[in-house]
């Protein structure tokens, strides 16, 4: 009787280390199932992440083509060349820029300013003709650029400066009521030294076009030039020194688009 409660005891025992060593690798499996699932876990968590750089910090190089139209008003307090209605008139711009990196461009720019003026009156007391008079200036800036940019996520600031040529022309005309009197014509040419600056800034309409205005500064003074005049016969033509420096001097205010290429 002892023997069999033992034998069972025995087999009792037997029966629960089994089940123990069944359940222990599957627990063990499930472990490492559940480490290896957490491994996986931190070795995607802990990749290396994606960043953005912000555009304004990744160097590059580009070209920009721009042009500009606006308003240019002459800064001399006196002129011996010019009267009150030229004292303004139309300023236009055309600029190539080869950016080197996103902050600076050397280039090309090119730049004019064109003003008018137009007067009436009496011209011979005997016999009493009236005529008109049509007078034209026309400046012309062609020289290096050196550009600076500021460029942000939708505006970029600008600022530019450049030595050239700065060329002056006055183109005058007589005209008149009698068919006896001719017409008469006087021109003056010159040219001399210019330096321009500028200011400006631009918003970015696209991917490759901005629209943008600018504040410009250009001045030269001018020393000497040619006159030629017409009497309605002949023509007679004088180089020399002017007897006071004409300030081409002038400051505009611009506005106009900017192609990224």
């Amino acid at each position: 009787m002892k023997y069999l409660i033992m034998q069972k005891k025995i087999c009792f025992y037997v029966a629960i280390v089994s089940i123990v060593a069944v359940l222990m690798p599957c627990h063990q499996m499930q472990a490492v199932a559940l480490n290896t699932n957490g491994l996986q876990i931190a070795k995607s968590d802990t990749s290396t992440p994606k960043t953005d750089l912000p555009e304004s910090s990744i160097k590059r190089s580009s070209a920009r083509l721009a042009v500009s139209i606006g308003k240019g008003f002459r800064t001399t307090s006196y002129s011996g060349l010019t009267d009150e209605q030229r004292m303004s008139g139309l300023a236009w711009e055309a600029q190539a820029i080869f950016f080197i990196n996103n902050y600076i461009g050397i280039g090309f720019d090119h730049c004019g300013y064109h003003a008018k003026s137009y007067s009436s009156g009496l011209v011979s007391n005997n016999p009493i003709v009236f005529g008109a008079s049509n007078t034209t200036d026309m400046m012309i800036y062609i020289g290096p650029a050196l550009v600076a940019r500021t460029p942000l996520k939708k505006w970029t600031f600008d600022y530019s400066l450049g030595v050239g040529y700065f060329g002056y022309t006055i183109k005058s005309s007589l005209s008149t009521t009698a068919a006896f009197f001719n017409k008469q014509t006087a021109s003056f040419n010159g040219n001399t030294l210019g330096i321009k600056g500028g200011l400006g800034i631009n918003y970015k309409l696209g991917k490759h076009l901005e629209i943008g205005t600018s504040l410009q500064l250009l001045g030269g003074n001018l020393k000497k030039g040619t006159t030629t005049t017409f009497d309605g016969m002949r023509s007679h033509t004088t180089s020399g020194n002017l007897r006071q420096y004409e300030e081409l001097g002038q400051f505009r205010l611009m506005v106009g688009l900017r192609a990224s290429l």
